[in-house]
């Protein structure tokens, strides 16, 4: 279950040098990061905000493979497929394998 809704974004600041991590869909839900530094030009306060932009797109990247392999791996499960399936049958073991660690089971 997620705590906040996704997709994440990056919000800059505009009355200071910051940013702030939210969500996309209820920016009422709030912050859910944020940085700010008198210097937004020091290494320091760029690699973190390099590190929040990692974070937004690494979490919307994990719920859009959620969603593709969830649409795609039962499409192999049935007699039409099965040829395809055996040819390809390490690479779907692998991605069932991917979305279960996804999903946290």
């Amino acid at each position: 279950m997620n705590a906040t809704k996704r997709p994440w974004r990056i919000t800059e600041y505009t009355n200071y040098r910051g940013f702030a991590i939210e969500s996309e869909r209820d920016p009422a839900f709030g912050c859910i990061a944020h940085r700010w530094e008198e210097n937004a030009d020091n290494l320091r306060f760029v690699t973190i905000r390099a590190n929040a932009h990692l974070i937004v797109k690494a979490v919307n990247l994990h719920d859009e493979m959620v969603e593709v392999l969830t649409a795609i791996l039962p499409a192999f499960d049935n007699d039409s497929t099965a040829a395809i399936a055996r040819v390809y049958q390490k690479e779907l073991e692998h991605a069932r394998a991917l979305l279960q660690r996804a999903k946290g089971e």
